[in-house]
C-alpha cells in the first residue's frame, strides 16, 4: 500500500508535468499541430518565432498566409483569385466566462487580434492594402460535447480601420478609417459604418481631392447582398465641396450610378500667389452644377452635366511685382454646358480619359487620351478647341489695357508628367484679333499694339520652359511719334528655358514685312529682370523712296532698294545703335525737285548742286548710323554717280553728314528737313 500511496500524488502531477512541458516547448511543437489543423489545399499558412501563450493570449513575430478564394456569389464569372497577407508581430487575445462554461457547457468566447502592421492584396497585383495598429474581433459561441470535441459558432466579427493605405490603378488612398463589423443574426451583411479618407494621390504626388466622407449603409434585405450603398458621399476637391445623396454599386453588374452635386464652390481657395503675407488668387467666383455618374464595364460615364458660377468667375495672373496686369473674366452663368465624358478605370493602361466634350463660351470642347504616347512614355490627353469666344474675355490692368475679340481655334496635347504637366506641339488660331496698350510708368507714354489673325505654335516642358512659334497677318504700333506696320510678323520665342537665366526671352528666326520690304531678326535676347537686351535688325528689299517718306521728305524721289544691319542694345528705358548701316542692293535714281525759281535765286555752287540732282543716277548709295543711349546720332550718307543731263554726265560723289537727336526726330517725323538742309550745305567735286 505504501507504494500506492507514494505514486498517486506522481500521478496527481503527471497532468501538470504535461501541461508544463507543453508550454515550455510549445514555440517547437505548435507551428506544427497549427499547420496541420489551419492548412488545406488552396491554403497555406506560415508562423515564425511563436511565443509561449499567457494565460489568455499568445503572439508570434510573423505571420505569413496564402488563400485562394473562390468566386462568390457576387462575382461568379471570375476565376479563383489567390490572396497573400503579412502580419507583423500579431497578439491574440481571448475571453471568456470558464465558470459558465463548466456549469451550463454553453459560454461566448471572444477573440482579439492586434499588430504592429498588416498587408493584404491579390497575386495579381490588382490592389495592395497595408494596415498600421491593425484591430480586430471575433465573438463565437462554444459548446462543450463530452469527449467529442467542443464546437465553435461564429456570433460576430468586426475590424476597426483607422488610418489604412490602399494602392490600386496607380493611385493611392492614404488616411482610410472605417469601423467594419458584419453579423450572423443580419446574415453577415456588413453594418452602417461611416467612411473617411484623407488624401489621394497617383505617381506624381498628391491630388487636390481631399476629406472623401461616405456611410455604408447595411442591407437587410437578402436579395441585395450584391449592392453595396454609400449615403451622403462628399468630397473635396481644391477644397471645395462636392457631394451626392446615394452612391449604389451592384457588384455583381459591375455598376453604379449616382449624381454629384457641386455647391457654393468657392474657388477663392484654390492656390494662389504669394504677395508678402497675403495671398493673391488665381482664381475667383462661385461654382455650382449637377455631374450624373454611370459606371460599368470599368468605364466612367458623365452625361449631360453642367457647371455654372453664381458669382463672377474669373482668372488672374500677376507681374513680377505681384500686380494683376491681366485676367480671364467669364461672369456669371453657364461655364460648361452638355458635358459628357468617357473614361476607362482599371485597364492596362490604368485610369485613361476615352473621350470628353462639352459646349463652352458658344464653342465647344474636346478631349481624348492620345494612342501614341509622348517621348517619356506617358499618354498625352488631346484638347480640342472649336468656335470658343474667349478673346473677348481677356482684361488687361494696369500699365496694360486693350480690347480682343474672336474665336479660338485649336488642339492642345497635355501629358501629366512626374515633375508637372507638358504640352507638347499645341496649336491655337484666332480670325479675330485686337488692341493692347502698354504705358510707361516712369515717363506716361503710351504704346499700343494692333494685331489680326494670330496663331501659335507652342511646346510647355514641365520644368515650365515655353517655345512659342508664333504668327499674325498684321501687326501695328502706335505711339506719339507715328504708326509702324509689320505684315505676317513670324517668329520663334523661347521663354523661362535657361535655369540660369529664369527671366532671359529669346526671339529667334524673325520676319516681317516692313514698307514692302523684310525686317528680320536671327537673334534676339532680353532680360526681363535687368531691363536690357540686343540684337541685330537685317533689313533686305527696303524701298528707299518708302524710307523717304516716312521721313515726310518733300522734294526728294528715288528708286532702288536697301539692305543693311542695325545693331540695338536696349538697357532699361534707353537705346543705342553702334555701327550701323544700310546699302543699295542696285544702282537707282534721285530726284532732288527744285522751282526755277529756287535755281534762280540761288548762289552759284547751290544752283550747281540742284541741277546734278535734278536727275542723279546713283551706282553706289552707303549709310552708316550711331545713337547713344540719349539718343544723339550720327548719319553720315555716300552716293557716287551722275547726272547725264549734267556736264557730259561727268562722275559726281555727295558725302552728308547729319548730327540730330534721332529719338526727338522719330517723334515727330521731321528728319526730312535736316536731310534737305545737309544736301544744300554740300559742294559737288568732280571724280577724279
Amino acid at each position: 500500500m505504501k507504494w500506492l500511496l507514494r505514486i498517486i500524488p506522481l500521478l496527481l502531477l503527471l497532468p501538470l508535468l504535461f501541461l508544463a512541458a507543453a508550454w515550455v516547448f510549445f514555440p517547437q511543437i505548435a507551428p506544427a499541430l497549427l499547420r496541420s489543423a489551419l492548412e488545406a489545399p488552396g491554403r497555406r499558412i506560415e508562423i515564425a518565432g511563436l511565443s509561449r501563450p499567457g494565460f489568455n493570449s499568445v503572439g508570434c513575430h510573423a505571420l505569413t498566409a496564402d488563400v485562394e478564394v473562390p468566386p462568390g456569389p457576387c462575382t461568379p464569372d471570375t476565376a479563383a483569385t489567390l490572396y497573400h497577407a503579412t502580419i507583423i508581430r500579431p497578439q491574440l487575445r481571448w475571453d471568456t466566462d470558464l465558470s459558465k462554461l463548466l456549469a451550463t457547457g454553453k459560454a461566448t468566447i471572444t477573440l482579439r487580434l492586434t499588430a504592429d502592421s498588416l498587408q493584404f492584396g491579390p497575386s495579381s497585383g490588382a490592389f495592395s492594402y497595408s494596415d498600421t495598429d491593425p484591430l480586430a474581433g471575433v465573438e463565437m459561441s462554444i459548446s462543450l460535447n463530452g469527449f467529442n470535441a467542443p464546437a465553435f459558432t461564429p456570433l460576430a466579427a468586426s475590424y476597426v480601420i483607422d488610418d489604412a493605405a490602399l494602392e490600386a490603378g496607380g493611385f493611392k488612398a492614404r488616411g482610410i478609417s472605417v469601423p467594419l463589423r458584419a453579423s450572423a443574426d443580419r446574415e453577415w451583411v456588413p453594418e452602417k459604418a461611416d467612411i473617411s479618407i484623407r488624401s489621394l494621390e497617383n505617381k506624381t504626388g498628391p491630388l487636390p481631392v481631399t476629406a472623401i466622407r461616405a456611410s455604408l449603409i447595411a442591407l437587410p434585405d437578402s436579395s441585395n447582398h450584391c449592392t453595396l450603398t454609400l449615403n451622403r458621399s462628399s468630397l473635396e476637391l481644391f477644397g471645395m465641396k462636392a457631394s451626392t445623396d446615394t452612391l449604389a454599386y451592384d457588384m455583381l453588374r459591375k455598376r453604379a450610378a449616382f449624381q454629384l452635386d457641386i455647391e457654393n464652390a468657392d474657388l477663392i481657395r484654390l492656390q494662389g500667389t504669394k504677395a508678402g503675407n497675403r495671398e493673391k488668387p488665381f482664381a475667383t467666383g462661385v461654382l455650382h452644377g449637377s455631374i450624373p455618374v454611370v459606371y460599368a464595364d470599368s468605364v466612367l460615364r458623365v452625361e449631360g452635366a453642367f457647371i455654372s458660377a453664381s458669382k463672377p468667375l474669373a482668372l488672374h495672373w500677376y507681374d513680377r511685382t505681384v500686380q494683376e496686369w491681366l485676367s480671364i473674366e467669364l461672369g456669371t452663368g453657364p461655364v460648361l454646358r452638355k458635358l459628357k465624358a468617357q473614361i476607362a478605370v482599371g485597364g492596362p493602361e490604368g485610369t485613361e480619359l476615352t473621350s470628353l466634350s462639352a459646349g463652352m463660351l458658344q464653342g465647344t470642347l474636346k478631349a481624348k487620351t492620345a494612342r501614341t504616347p509622348a517621348p517619356s512614355g506617358r499618354k498625352p490627353i488631346i484638347v480640342g478647341i472649336e468656335g470658343v469666344d474667349a478673346l473677348q474675355t481677356v482684361k488687361f490692368h494696369g500699365a496694360y489695357k486693350g480690347a480682343l475679340k474672336g474665336r479660338i481655334y485649336g488642339t492642345v496635347p497635355v501629358t501629366l508628367e512626374k515633375t508637372g504637366f507638358a504640352i507638347r506641339n499645341g496649336t491655337l488660331r484666332s480670325e479675330g484679333g485686337g488692341t493692347i496698350s502698354i504705358r510707361d510708368p516712369k515717363t506716361g507714354i503710351e504704346a499700343s499694339y494692333a494685331f489680326t489673325e494670330p496663331t501659335a505654335r507652342f511646346t510647355r516642358y514641365p520644368t515650365g520652359a515655353l517655345t512659342l512659334d508664333f504668327s499674325m497677318r498684321e501687326l501695328t504700333r502706335k505711339a506719339e511719334g507715328g504708326e509702324l506696320l509689320l505684315t505676317h510678323p513670324a517668329g520663334r520665342a523661347l521663354l523661362w528655358s535657361d535655369p540660369a537665366s529664369p527671366d532671359m526671352v529669346r526671339l529667334t528666326n524673325f520676319s516681317a514685312g516692313f514698307f514692302n520690304s523684310t525686317l528680320s531678326i536671327t537673334d534676339a535676347r532680353y532680360d526681363m529682370l535687368t531691363g536690357s537686351g540686343n540684337t541685330v535688325l537685317h533689313f533686305s528689299s527696303l524701298p528707299l523712296q518708302k524710307l523717304l517718306d516716312l521721313q515726310g521728305t518733300k522734294k526728294l524721289y528715288a528708286t532702288g532698294t536697301l539692305q543693311g544691319d542695325i545693331p540695338v542694345r536696349m538697357d532699361k528705358e534707353t537705346i543705342a545703335i553702334k555701327d550701323g548701316g544700310l546699302r543699295a542692293e542696285e544702282s537707282g535714281q534721285i530726284i532732288y525737285a527744285t522751282t526755277p525759281e529756287e535755281r534762280a535765286a540761288a548762289n552759284p555752287g547751290l544752283r550747281t548742286t540742284y541741277e546734278a540732282l535734278t536727275n542723279f543716277l546713283y551706282i553706289q548709295l552707303a549709310s552708316s548710323l550711331d545713337m547713344a543711349p540719349d539718343g544723339e546720332s550720327l548719319l553720315t550718307v555716300q552716293l557716287k554717280g551722275n547726272n547725264p543731263e549734267y556736264q557730259g554726265g561727268r562722275p559726281v560723289e555727295i558725302n552728308l553728314t547729319i548730327r540730330q537727336n534721332l529719338l526727338s526726330l522719330l517723334k515727330s517725323l521731321s528728319i526730312a528737313s535736316d536731310i534737305e538742309r545737309s544736301i544744300s550745305e554740300k559742294a559737288l567735286r568732280p571724280e577724279k
